[in-house]
């Protein structure tokens, strides 16, 4: 559940991480497998992890990992989103100006 302070503490640290990169700059976000670019006014969506067979494999053994790949495109899609809110409220914009995630569904 979020709580005021849970957003203030979000968008602390997505304001944090655009001021420590440079421009340009990759941000890799390890829990959905999205890879963003600083730009002048917040991040784009760069590149975006593929469900691999080794992933599959793993999360048979059970670890905490997507079952499939249309659980990681809804992780993905979810996370953006969410990191998106967190981002507007940082004054900072988040685009997919590749529709990379648009390509995913």
């Amino acid at each position: 559940m979020e709580t005021a302070e849970s957003r203030k503490q979000h968008t602390g640290w997505n304001l944090m991480v655009w001021h420590l990169l440079e421009l340009d700059a990759p941000w890799g976000v390890p829990r959905s497998g999205l890879i963003l670019r600083k730009t002048a006014n917040g991040f784009n969506l760069d590149s975006v992890m593929p469900y691999t067979p080794e992933m599959a494999a793993e999360a048979k053994r059970g670890a905490d990992l997507p079952k499939s790949a249309e659980e990681l495109k809804t992780y993905q899609l979810n996370d953006f989103a969410c990191m998106q809110r967190y981002m507007e409220a940082a004054g900072l914009e988040l685009t997919d100006t590749k529709a990379l995630l648009e390509a995913q569904v």
